[in-house]
């Protein structure tokens, strides 16, 4: 168990590392990334440009991740050559794109009943009343469909572009290399998360206490660091995604 712990260490604190050594580029794509599958799902009007933007999502991950990797690698980024990389592979990763518009869409009928329930609650005078066992189902149910698609796709652009796998080779390594560091990657997921919860806790407590702030100040303040935090985890994600990729998988583009 201690070797799992120290691995899942050293995974979050390169992570942290490398968002340190890349912390413009890395606030520019936590931002792309909040905007594109964010907001612009959640804006009426917009939100039917969802599936072209899923669809695209494999291709955006391999060219951020390339260049954490020229990072890893001590080397300069070079658009080119993580352009190279897709030549002949379009097909594969659009059928990565469409594995996840089947998912997104089999999670969507399964939670919906769900959904409904909890807007349902939501619309209730007393909102005292409203549990945490009531978010328990929908919780349960994502946990349950995300974690295996999650293991599939996690790697799976990166093995087509890099390693040049076929589609289907590429989410059968994904998941086999989730699988055979299950317990690694979840310490270290758990570690990241908690420091992001964390976060959110503290800086929306100080700012709550500063009683001299309005509240509609205090409700700005508070989205707005909300924000940058979301942001900042987008980008550990990359870069967890980066470093686990280089040390599974032992390959550089």
């Amino acid at each position: 168990m201690k070797k799992y712990f120290n691995q899942s260490y050293q995974w979050v604190y390169q992570s942290f590392s490398l968002f340190k050594l890349s912390a413009r580029f890395s606030l520019i794509a936590g931002m792309f990334y909040l905007m594109f599958y964010m907001f612009i799902p959640a804006t009426p009007g917009l939100n039917m440009l969802s599936p072209i933007l899923i669809i695209l999502w494999p291709f955006i991950t391999v060219f951020i991740v390339a260049y954490y990797l020229s990072i890893l690698e001590k080397q300069p980024y070079d658009f080119k050559k993580a352009s190279g990389t897709l030549k002949g592979k379009f097909p594969r990763f659009i059928a990565i794109g469409l594995l996840s518009i089947f998912y997104t869409i089999i999670l969507s009928a399964w939670v919906s009943s769900d959904i409904a329930e909890i807007f349902a609650l939501s619309q209730t005078p007393d909102l005292n009343r409203v549990q945490l066992s009531d978010f328990s189902p929908i919780l349960m149910k994502a946990l349950i469909l995300t974690t295996p698609f999650l293991m599939l796709t996690w790697f799976a652009p990166l093995l087509i572009a890099f390693n040049n796998f076929n589609f289907f080779k590429s989410i059968k390594s994904s998941f086999a290399g989730c699988l055979l560091y299950f317990i690694q990657i979840l310490m270290a997921w758990v570690v990241i998360l908690s420091i992001f919860l964390g976060s959110i806790f503290m800086v929306t407590f100080l700012i709550s206490s500063m009683s001299f702030l309005s509240n509609n100040l205090i409700s700005l303040l508070s989205s707005f660091f909300v924000l940058i935090l979301a942001t900042i985890f987008i980008a550990i994600s990359f870069t967890f995604q980066s470093i686990t990729y280089k040390e599974i998988f032992k390959s550089l583009p």
